[in-house]
């Protein structure tokens, strides 16, 4: 038997008004949580849409789950749950029976999907407003809501679009924890859109870079962060002026010189621990502390959007 993928995209393509939203988007996805990557304009939120079937592609296929979301799209609709970057919900619906109703279109019983709605509600401390109609909540509890809706019935495909958005400190780690207990223990797969980077290298198996409508590189995470050639970094010190040359001596780009600090471009954080321990005035280097100020996925990231700069992209 063939594999049964999650996501594939062949040819894909869309324009608007004459100009290419997507051009030949091609990838698969076997399960597990994908990142969708991509800066302003990318075309992210229409490779969604269309994966979603709420808008037809100009040209090329795609399939959830071998369900071809254009000719299928009925089937395709069974197995996804979607949260847009904007979602609406009628402000009139409430809470508890709202999500209940959409748990029961999921396959849910009556009896499992009352308790699982209201565990998630307390989990996500909507429990208070379980009774409360849309319109009463705050824009954070809107978010929370949107989330628990599209995953309910743990449907086998997830797409969230800028999840987090509006979300507070707590509330997004608690969706880090739940997107990954839904992945491994009920083998939900994701398609995750976000620009908070780091909440994606915390919970993605793999990632889709996405510039000017075209796929800049996408596989799994750990072949990706190889591909990450360096990281910014904040030097704290107390000697930035002095510790500058030695830094240059050892080919580490030093790109801001500040009060008590200096930010750098290194291989990774293993080499500046080895540039530490060569500097041969003590009172310089035990004073140094180093703190990373992007994952290998950020790097990756600042490295494919400065290559489509230069290129005039």
């Amino acid at each position: 038997m063939g594999t049964t993928y999650a996501l594939t995209s062949e040819g894909l393509s869309k324009t608007y008004n004459g100009k290419f939203a997507l051009k030949d988007v091609n990838f698969t996805w076997t399960k597990g949580i994908l990142g969708l990557i991509g800066p302003n304009g990318a075309g992210k939120s229409t490779l969604i849409k269309i994966i979603s079937t709420l808008i037809r592609p100009k040209t090329g296929s795609a399939t959830v789950f071998g369900k071809d979301v254009l000719k299928e799209s009925f089937e395709v609709r069974q197995r996804i749950g979607v949260l847009h970057e904007n979602p609406y919900f009628h402000p009139n619906l409430r809470v508890l029976s709202s999500l209940i109703w959409v748990g029961e279109l999921r396959g849910l019983s009556s009896a499992r999907v009352n308790q699982t709605v209201c565990e998630l509600l307390e989990f996500f401390d909507l429990a208070s407003v379980k009774r409360s109609h849309l319109k009463e909540l705050s824009a954070g509890m809107r978010q929370k809501y949107g989330l628990i809706h599209a995953t309910i019935g743990f449907p086998p495909l997830i797409i969230l679009d800028e999840p987090t958005s509006n979300l507070d400190p707590e509330a997004r780690r608690k969706y880090e924890t739940y997107v990954t207990k839904l992945s491994k223990e009920h083998q939900c797969s994701f398609l995750i859109s976000s620009h908070v980077l780091g909440e994606l290298n915390r919970i993605c198996d793999g990632y889709i870079f996405l510039f000017n409508g075209e796929i800049t590189e996408a596989g799994k995470r750990d072949e990706l962060i190889l591909k990450s050639s360096s990281q910014r970094f904040r030097l704290v010190t107390q000697f930035s002026q002095q510790l500058v040359p030695l830094l240059v001596d050892f080919d580490i780009e030093v790109e801001q010189i500040g009060e008590g600090e200096i930010i750098v471009v290194a291989k990774n954080y293993k080499e500046l621990l080895h540039i530490k321990s060569q500097i041969p005035d003590p009172s310089l280097s035990s004073t140094m502390e180093i703190y990373a100020l992007e994952t290998e996925i950020d790097s990756l990231f600042r490295e494919l959007h400065d290559k489509h700069k230069v290129r005039g992209d």
